[in-house]
């Protein structure tokens, strides 16, 4: 017997605490699939195989696990009768920044081979045959980055995110700059459907009240102190300051205006406030007036760079 009458369902968007919520749940003693990350499908997706809600409900009538994941770009089909949504938000260019940083730790401080694979970021429409695959493993020169500054590295990722992977399937093949008006619209309104929103940036209270709601154990202040400081990152023995770097905002207006709203729903705005303009209304006109004149035909203009 499950402990809870909805499975819940946890949109696992990388360097976002995901792989310390699963680590959380099974501390917790919720039944999940600790070996896999809590995913429950080898291709990350989640759940039942199939992006209808006949094969989501049928996987959650038969599933013994109380927590599932997903590491990918969710299933358009939302089962809200069967799932109750979690999702950890991070602000965007700390999470960029975040990935680019673990990406940095591969690179050997001499010559020599990097100790991990290079994926590409192609990975997001489900094929990496999709765009050019970057190698998995290289002999990398003293001295040589094969990633190049963060602002050359951010330059070919999919813009705006963490936007992507709540809207799904149908950002998949949006350009880079070219998610549209009423598709991030319509990603605003499947967070309405989320039961409950946590931020990395203050990952005790939201947490906390998450962990209320489903009867798991609070955290502590002396647990928090263990956290990393998302504001800033350590990089040969220095600290950046992350509003410091270069970086397109653009890349994240979305993310930006989507973080804005997923806390006015963590404060329990109502209906009519919780859609009125953003603080960075003026980047979002921008980025849907501005962003489809680059002509980008993909989602990282071009090839994508490591992931």
């Amino acid at each position: 017997t499950r402990r809870y009458s909805k499975i819940l369902y946890f949109v696992h968007i990388h360097k976002s605490a995901g792989s310390w919520m699963c680590d959380m749940a099974a501390k917790n003693q919720i039944r999940v699939n600790r070996k896999e990350n809590c995913n429950v499908q080898k291709d990350q997706y989640c759940c039942g195989g199939q992006d209808t809600l006949e094969a989501q409900r049928l996987f959650a009538n038969r599933t013994r696990w109380e927590l599932v994941a997903t590491e990918r770009d969710m299933y358009e089909n939302m089962d809200t009768e069967s799932y109750d949504y979690i999702v950890t938000l991070r602000d965007s260019k700390s999470r960029y920044y975040s990935h680019y940083h673990h990406l940095k730790s591969f690179i050997p401080v001499g010559p020599g081979t990097q100790t991990g694979g290079f994926g590409d970021s192609a990975w997001i429409f489900g094929n990496n045959t999709i765009l050019p695959c970057n190698e998995t493993k290289r002999k990398i020169p003293a001295g040589q980055d094969p990633l190049g500054s963060f602002y050359q590295w951010s330059s070919g990722q999919p813009d705006n995110w963490n936007t992507r992977i709540l809207c799904g399937r149908k950002c998949r093949w949006s350009a880079q700059l070219q998610i549209t008006r009423d598709l991030f619209e319509y990603t605003l309104q499947r967070l309405t459907k989320f039961a409950h929103v946590l931020f990395v940036e203050d990952l005790q209270e939201s947490f906390n009240r998450f962990a209320t709601a489903y009867r798991w154990k609070n955290l502590t202040a002396s647990a928090m102190n263990n956290k990393v400081n998302p504001r800033k990152t350590q990089v040969n023995e220095s600290v950046e300051l992350l509003d410091d770097l270069p970086w397109n905002p653009l890349l994240s207006a979305l993310d930006d205006a989507l973080y804005e709203f997923a806390q006015r729903k963590y404060q329990m705005w109502n209906q009519t406030d919780l859609w009125t303009t953003f603080s960075n209304q003026e980047a979002l006109e921008r980025y849907f007036e501005d962003g489809p004149k680059r002509g980008c035909a993909d989602a990282c203009c071009g090839k994508c760079t490591a992931y």
